[in-house]
């Protein structure tokens, strides 16, 4: 533990070297950003302060530039009724001279083209012409009608479209486009509508599925390779688990799918792997405790025994013993622990039992041997004195005579031997000392070296065989909670990994389905949209007849063909009809030329001299109204910023700062854009305050973090555990401040300032996870110390 400890408490110091990292990178990158929105903001203030003066120099000189501009558009108006009059007056003298000229000439060709005309397109020919000419027609008649128009798309589909999907791929367009977005954006939105009807989903699950996708691709990756990678990402988000170990376990299951592993067998072999690296032990070790427990649970064990029988089998490998053994040891502690007794207890009941089956005697007479002697040895004597005091008692017992007797007639044997070669002339003397026969004298001497001989064995028996079963029983106690954990731990794996590749391997068809459907509806959309508004917004001959072509599958030429031809019939039986009134009129338009020809020559004089006089008062105005103009198209024309409400959407679809007429600037409607301008600036500043604010107070708890960090790292290469977890901790707790407030920031702003450094979140994290185990793991030192 002492060893892991020192390894985290490196870990830690690199983790809090990343976090400094980390912390100054984005810190560089605030100043640069908030640098950037300071100019941007300095610029604006400018622009809006020149935009202001206009508005306030033009208010001044507004009413002396109306008046020149009634002097102006009188003189216009005469000057352009006496020209209009004049060129009125002589297009209708010369249209009266040639109407004269050539009325009978016309009225003898109109009777020829009738004929001809009639010979070409008459019978059937003449519906089938009318036909084409009031399909052309029809198509330009749709124009202001957005539900014709609308139906007229949806029927060229082919069935694939309504009338009301057509309206709807229409105004999303159009309502896009007036939130600020360009066409092609525009477009590229109501696709994610159309397919997210298509399959069912929402229009925001489509985009990101697009957008994550189509970024990925511009980097260089392919299709499915970028929609792997927006899968990892998915994955993760719904999981809660980083992208790269979603991504490590997928690829991981994938590789061993590859080389022949079922989807089964390939979890189960990233899942130990996983499994080792989170807990540090060995891959091996653990696959072999995890398929242990699995193979005795599917024999029928519960978790608990199946656990017991693989510590068991790894106590037996550690110590050298066989299972059996280790088993038996195990089993006889065990149960003395079950009814109650401390492990010690246990063990040294569980040792009566052992030795007396190795002398083929009973478990109580070895307790009784055994706390006959250990009473002795309690007292201060050594094993054999205190066996033989214990002797003196079995024997005594046996012979029926005081103990104070055996005793002392082994030790006048003793003393005799000392001065005797002769063992039983040694009896035959105590036995003349003390009175008492020489065959009981033999018999308590001999008797008490046998039950000495007995009761030694019997306590050195126990005093053996008690430590190799409680180290029997403590190992397999200690192995268990590691197998159990090995276990748990793959079985926890397995089912993150299992999750993790059958949820990227469900999200990359779907994915792909999104970016490949609105890749396909884009290009749809934008032809729906441009053919409704050019239908809306009227066709041009040409373009009525390339449509029309194009839904009845004919060539154009023919189309055109088709309906000039019809033209020419109509106007050839027209030309007759009217050809007598048309002689008659230009009779009356010659006498009237002539009169309007004198009328017009004198308005145009009279209008010349009054324009004149009035355009020399309107040069100055008119240069600062244009210059006016220029800023306010400008103002208007501002780009916005993440969710920022832009200046013309402040201030509405319809808003106008041109006045009724199209040529002058309202000043009102003016100053209220300058005013929006200004609204618009202090949002901005807000915008960039809020998204700002918490990136510096994340760097702040970033570097605290890493500080703490350091010292606790420090720390834990020393014998202070109990300091260097504290550090540790602390160190997680600021990480994840950090942490938190990263993701309290947005990134828009910094995005739009051209923020080069990533988010700290990621150091935080590691940092935050480091933190804890070190701090864990030297709290452990510090209790196993």
């Amino acid at each position: 533990m002492k060893g892991l400890s020192k390894i985290m408490s490196v870990l830690l110091i690199l983790a809090a070297f990343f976090g400094v990292y980390g912390g100054v990178t984005n810190i560089q990158d605030v100043s640069s950003c908030k640098a950037y929105w300071e100019d941007k903001g300095v610029e604006a203030d400018e622009n809006l302060t020149k935009l202001e003066d206009g508005i306030a120099q033009l208010g001044e000189n507004e009413q002396a530039y109306v008046d020149g501009v009634g002097a102006v558009a009188d003189g216009e108006a005469q000057l352009a009724d006496g020209k209009q009059e004049l060129a009125a007056g002589r297009a209708k003298l010369a249209a009266g001279e040639k109407t004269l000229a050539d009325g009978k000439k016309t009225y003898q060709d109109g009777l020829k083209s009738l004929a001809a005309a009639e010979a070409a397109y008459g019978g059937p020919g003449v519906p089938t012409l009318k036909s084409a000419y009031d399909g052309v027609n029809n198509l330009m008649a749709a124009k202001g009608n957005l539900p014709a128009s609308a139906a007229i798309v949806a029927g060229a589909s082919g069935g694939q479209l309504t009338a009301a999907d057509v309206t709807d791929i229409y105004n999303g367009v159009n309502q896009a486009m007036a939130a600020g977005y360009t066409k092609a954006q525009a477009e590229q939105i109501v696709a994610y509508n159309v397919v997210a009807k298509k399959g069912g989903s929402d229009a925001a699950t489509v985009k990101a599925a697009y957008e994550g996708i189509a970024t990925a691709m511009a980097q260089g990756a392919t299709e499915d390779q970028a929609a792997y990678a927006v899968a990892y990402q998915m994955a993760a988000q719904q999981s809660g688990k980083d992208a790269a170990i979603v991504k490590a376990a997928h690829q991981g299951v994938a590789q061993a799918m590859a080389q022949g592993a079922t989807e089964d067998q390939a979890v189960q072999q990233v899942a130990i792997a996983l499994a080792a690296q989170q807990t540090g032990n060995d891959a091996a070790v653990i696959k072999a405790a995890y398929e242990g427990v699995a193979g005795a649970m599917a024999q029928g064990a519960t978790e608990d025994q199946a656990v017991q029988q693989v510590a068991i089998a790894l106590a037996a490998q550690q110590t050298g013993n066989d299972v059996a053994t280790v088993q038996s040891a195990y089993s006889a502690v065990a149960q003395g622990v079950g009814a109650g007794l401390s492990a010690d207890q246990a063990a040294l009941q569980g040792s009566f039992a052992i030795v007396a089956q190795q002398g083929g005697s009973t478990a109580a007479e070895v307790k009784s041997a055994y706390e006959a002697v250990a009473q002795g040895v309690g007292a201060g004597l050594s094993a054999d004195a205190a066996a033989k005091e214990a002797a003196y008692s079995v024997v005594a017992q046996k012979a029926g005579i005081p103990v104070a007797t055996v005793k002392a007639l082994c030790q006048g044997v003793d003393a005799a031997k000392a001065q005797i070669s002769d063992t039983e002339q040694a009896y035959a003397y105590v036995a003349s000392q003390t009175g008492v026969d020489a065959a009981t004298v033999k018999a308590a001497y001999e008797g008490t070296a046998t039950a000495q001989a007995t009761l030694v064995a019997a306590y050195n028996g126990v005093e053996t065989a008690k430590p190799q079963l409680l180290a029997a029983y403590n190992g397999v106690e200690g192995a268990k909670p590691q197998v159990k954990a090995a276990y748990e731990g793959v079985v926890g794996a397995m089912k993150d990994v299992k999750a993790a590749y059958e949820g990227v391997e469900g999200a990359v068809p779907q994915l792909k389905a999104a970016y490949e459907g609105v890749e396909t509806a884009k290009p749809q959309v934008d032809t729906v949209y441009n053919n409704v508004a050019a239908l809306n917004n009227g066709l041009t001959l040409d373009q009525a007849q390339a449509m029309a072509a194009a839904s009845t599958g004919n060539d154009p030429a023919t189309i055109k063909q088709a309906y000039e031809g019809y033209q020419t019939y109509v106007a050839g039986k027209k030309a007759v009809a009217d050809a007598p009134a048309q002689l008659a009129a230009g009779e009356k338009e010659l006498a009237k030329g002539r009169a309007d020809l004198a009328a017009g020559e004198k308005k145009l004089a009279d209008g010349e001299e009054t324009l004149a006089e009035g355009k020399a008062k309107l040069a100055q105005y008119e240069d600062g109204e244009a210059q006016l103009i220029d800023g306010l198209n400008t103002l208007m024309a501002s780009e916005t910023y993440g969710n920022l409400k832009s200046i013309a959407s402040r201030l509405g679809k319809n808003f106008n700062f041109m006045k009724a007429n199209g040529k002058n600037v309202d000043l009102e409607k003016a100053s209220e854009a300058a005013k929006a301008g200004r609204d618009f600036l202090a949002d901005t500043e807000v915008a960039v305050t809020n998204e700002l604010m918490p990136r510096a107070y994340s760097d702040i708890a970033l570097l605290i973090a890493s500080v703490l960090a350091l010292i606790g790292g420090a720390l834990g290469l020393t014998k202070k555990k109990k300091a260097a977890g504290v550090c540790g901790v602390l160190a997680a707790v600021a990480a994840a401040v950090g942490a938190y407030f990263v993701t309290t920031a947005g990134t828009t702003m910094s995005e739009v300032a051209g923020s080069t450094a990533s988010s700290p979140m990621t150091a935080a994290l590691i940092l935050a996870g480091v933190a804890v185990v070190a701090g864990v793991v030297d709290f452990m030192v510090k209790k196993d110390a």
